[in-house]
């Protein structure tokens, strides 16, 4: 049993709504109940074809 596994315990919310400015905007929640850190990063997603 050298191996252990590990469950992430969150809660998610995932928002996509049009923004005051005529463009999409892509918004991901989470609520982590464990109080560890994860590596946390954020990316435009403009590109995608969301501001047609």
């Amino acid at each position: 049993m050298g191996d252990s596994a590990e469950a992430i315990l969150a809660r998610k919310y995932l928002a996509l709504c049009p923004s005051e400015s005529d463009l999409w905007e892509l918004a991901v929640f989470t609520k982590n109940i464990t109080y560890k850190e994860y590596i946390v990063d954020t990316f435009d997603v403009s590109d995608f074809g969301f501001d047609d």
